[in-house]
């Protein structure tokens, strides 16, 4: 059903606040090194905070350790 309304939001990612009990789970990855340059813990928080979404991160960097213990189930 279109509403007329563009549901992106600021980081790309499409979704209908319609739908409140889609099943449907989204999955993403990240491919790239984990340093602070590539602003990876910003994708990491921003995914969390998104439980509709899996984020599968894969790559190595000074950031790994940090990163694998982040506590998000979805990530």
């Amino acid at each position: 059903m279109s509403v007329g309304i563009n549901y992106t939001s600021r980081y790309g990612l499409e979704y209908n606040p319609f739908i409140k009990n889609s099943k449907e789970i989204k999955n993403f990855i990240y491919v790239g090194r984990m340093i602070e340059l590539k602003n990876v813990r910003n994708l990491v928080r921003t995914f969390g905070s998104l439980p509709q979404f899996n984020l599968t991160l894969c790559g190595d960097g000074v950031l790994l350790d940090e990163l694998k213990q982040c506590g998000y189930k979805n990530v």
